[in-house]
């Protein structure tokens, strides 16, 4: 008897708490949708260029193989970072991952002499 009173007890506790949950989860999900912000064409035009930027010289830096601290800071710091905060991701942060995979160099300097000997 016993047995039963608590898996009916058991039962019941779980259902409610179970249902607590999804309802809790529910809640979450359309209180974001319904607060959160629309981006403005302002800010999903400055998102598009950060994208652009961040391909572009992404595809340069991985074509010449390696990037100068100075480079690698401009890129993070100035246009990931806030890339990122405006709620950019997807290509850009591919392209991201793969530059951070890429060596610093630097002597930078000495090798745009270099080449400047070469071209002469």
């Amino acid at each position: 008897m016993e047995n039963i009173v608590t898996e009916v007890l058991l039962a019941i506790f779980v259902s409610a708490g179970f249902w607590t949950g999804l309802w809790k989860v529910i809640e979450v999900i359309v209180v974001h949708k319904l607060t959160k912000p629309k981006l403005t064409p302002e800010v999903r035009l400055l998102r598009g260029i950060g994208q652009l930027e961040l391909v572009f010289f992404g595809l340069q830096f991985k074509k010449r193989g390696y990037l100068t601290p100075d480079e690698y800071h401009t890129l993070k710091v100035e246009v990931f970072e806030p890339y990122t905060e405006l709620g950019g991701n997807g290509l850009a942060k591919k392209m991201m991952d793969e530059i951070e995979e890429l060596p610093i160099h630097h002597d930078y300097d000495d090798q745009r002499v270099k080449k400047d000997e070469d071209e002469t």
